[in-house]
């Protein structure tokens, strides 16, 4: 198996994500998921991939959830639909939250808790919502979606937290997003300010301040840790992504920041840090699409 694009990772450092199956004449399968415990690598059993792990070793993936054994169950039914459930997002008392689709046409954010779902809605007026992260209050950070006739639509960051759901607004623009919160409440996303920029943004609990961007493309975060340290990739005209490290009020891409260990790789998509400031996400190794971990190091 070749692990393909790392995911999410823990504090006590253990990674899951995407990877690649190689079948007995060598030749390459399907996608697999796997569990990366520093040294060891296992494929992860069932049909879906992981994207989020709690620091119990729980893995949230798909429609499936890996108890610390490995062993893969359902995350449950849909009260009000006959659709799928999917995951983005896990905390550490085992509740994950993702999107349940209903038709074509409508999703709806969800609250998985050890087998009970539960519909979040969406913001008045809307018709869609996905739900991309939860912390450990139970406070639950995603997307609401308003369409047009015209096919054109919005987005609006929400918080939802003790059954209701809040716009977080915007810098200024029509559109944000949220796509991770942390155990402060601390949460990143995009936004567009006025000048129709969309903006990478730390919501502190009170207001939305943009942070800076990583180049003259869109700067995407993906994760952030209670340190405030937000990770993600920031996309050029063709769309090639460099991962990259926003710290006090500065972007760093990792490409630049990597010792003689790095030798060989060009990092393109930072999807997950620890409260360590350990980095996991995609890159790739001598011409090879590989998953990697970035360890900061003493200067």
């Amino acid at each position: 198996m070749f692990p393909l694009v790392a995911d999410d990772i823990n504090n006590a450092g253990v990674v899951v994500g995407d990877g690649q199956r190689v079948k007995a004449d060598g030749s390459l399968g399907g996608a697999v998921g796997f569990r990366f415990d520093p040294g060891v690598v296992t494929r992860l059993k069932g049909r879906t991939t992981p994207v989020a792990i709690n620091d119990h070793d729980e893995i949230v993936g798909g429609g499936t959830m890996w108890n610390a054994k490995g062993q893969p169950g359902s995350l449950g039914v849909p009260p009000t639909c006959s659709g799928w459930l999917t995951a983005y997002g896990l905390n550490n008392t085992g509740k994950a939250v993702g999107q349940i689709t209903c038709t074509p046409y409508l999703a709806t954010g969800g609250l998985f808790d050890h087998g009970q779902v539960t519909d979040l809605g969406m913001l008045k007026n809307h018709d869609g919502a996905t739900a991309h992260d939860i912390n450990d209050q139970d406070q639950v950070v995603g997307v609401s979606v308003k369409s047009f006739p015209n096919y054109d639509y919005i987005t609006r960051a929400f918080l939802w937290e003790k059954g209701r759901m809040r716009d977080l607004g915007t810098l200024g623009g029509d559109s944000s997003s949220a796509y991770a919160i942390n155990q402060l409440g601390h949460i990143t996303g995009n936004a567009r300010d006025a000048a129709d920029v969309d903006l990478p943004y730390l919501y502190d609990g009170a207001q939305m301040t943009a942070l800076p961007a990583c180049g003259d493309g869109l700067t995407q975060p993906h994760d952030l840790n209670n340190h405030d340290q937000v990770v993600g990739a920031d996309f050029d005209g063709q769309r090639h992504g460099r991962a990259f490290l926003i710290e006090a009020g500065r972007c760093y891409h990792l490409q630049k920041l990597l010792d003689d260990t790095g030798e060989g790789w060009v990092l393109f998509d930072a999807k997950a840090i620890n409260d360590q400031g350990t980095i996991v996400g995609a890159g790739r190794l001598n011409g090879e699409d590989r998953a990697f971990v970035a360890t900061r190091v003493a200067p």
